[in-house]
């Protein structure tokens, strides 16, 4: 069972779906469009999935978009395809140059790149503790 900590409307009258321009004039019923829509704090839609009527809404997959939202908007990350929640994120820029390291050379072992320009940070789960923090 998915746990879900935000809300989630049941627009049964269509006054949201109204608001946010979301019902097709040709559509005679809400039943023609069924429709997730991820609308952040500041009113701005984010993402936006249409299903048809015999395919049900994947709640993990809303979830998980969600979440990566959230964690791309508060740390300026990426989420790869098919990411969740504990795995590695993209950064959108070379993390580090020679002069970073100088003062911080633990910076190298929180990310990796692929090619020359997709660079991953690496999940806490995923960062090797340091000898001494081991017992």
């Amino acid at each position: 069972m998915v746990k879900i900590n935000f809300p989630i409307v049941a627009d049964i009258k269509g006054k949201v779906s109204r608001k946010y321009g979301m019902l097709h004039k040709a559509a005679n019923s809400t039943r023609d469009v069924r429709g997730v829509f991820i609308i952040d704090p500041d009113n701005i839609v984010q993402a936006i999935n249409f299903y048809p009527m015999n395919i049900g809404r994947n709640m993990d997959e809303v979830t998980r978009m969600v979440t990566a939202l959230q964690l791309s908007q508060k740390e300026n990350v990426l989420t790869p395809a098919n990411w969740k929640e504990g795995n590695d994120i993209l950064v959108p820029h070379k993390p580090y140059y020679t002069n970073d390291l100088i003062e911080n050379p633990d910076l190298k072992n929180q990310f990796y790149n692929v090619g020359d320009y997709m660079w991953y940070k690496k999940s806490k789960q995923s960062i090797p503790k340091d000898n001494k923090e081991k017992k």
